[in-house]
């Protein structure tokens, strides 16, 4: 029992940044990451380290997996449509170097569910538009649409912030 409070306590905080990281509710977000730590613990027999970092992988990989299930039961992934998201946008336009990270992860948090989901798994998780397309069950040019529309969203956001903060 003390090794799994140690791993809770150690893990905990960087877990539940990724459960904050898809659900903009921090209710919703606790809940989640209470389940993926008790799916963690019920798999954790079956876990087979492949490296430093493969743990925090691995778990990772469940809370992820838990936040999008969460999504899907609640049925948050509905097809949101924001028309004012900037034609004009192009990526080299995000400055972020001035912005604080809790700020930015703010502003990821407030981002429409569909647009805030592509983002965190292709941006900050790394997944190709393929993964992410048979996760969500979206296309891969809805994946691609939504990532695009998050970013120009984002960069519309950084901007008002460093304009009302200089």
């Amino acid at each position: 029992m003390a090794a799994f409070e140690q791993l809770y306590q150690s893990y905990s905080p960087y877990l539940m940044t990724i459960c904050c990281r898809y659900l903009s509710d921090d209710s919703e977000a606790e809940d989640v990451l209470q389940d993926a730590f008790v799916k963690i613990f019920q798999n954790l027999p079956r876990f087979r380290p492949r490296g430093d970092a493969s743990l925090k992988a691995w778990m990772s990989k469940i809370v992820i997996n838990e936040a999008l299930k969460a999504l899907k039961k609640k049925g948050k992934f509905k097809k949101e449509k924001i028309e004012d998201v900037g034609e004009e946008f192009q990526e080299e336009d995000i400055q972020t170097e001035s912005v604080p990270t809790e700020v930015l992860l703010q502003m990821i948090r407030k981002l429409p569910q569909g647009y805030r989901s592509v983002f965190n798994l292709y941006v900050l998780d790394g997944k190709s538009h393929r993964e992410i397309a048979r996760l969500l069950k979206i296309k891969e040019s809805t994946s691609a649409s939504q990532l695009f529309k998050a970013k120009a969203l984002l960069s519309q956001n950084i901007k008002q912030y460093l304009n009302s903060n200089e």
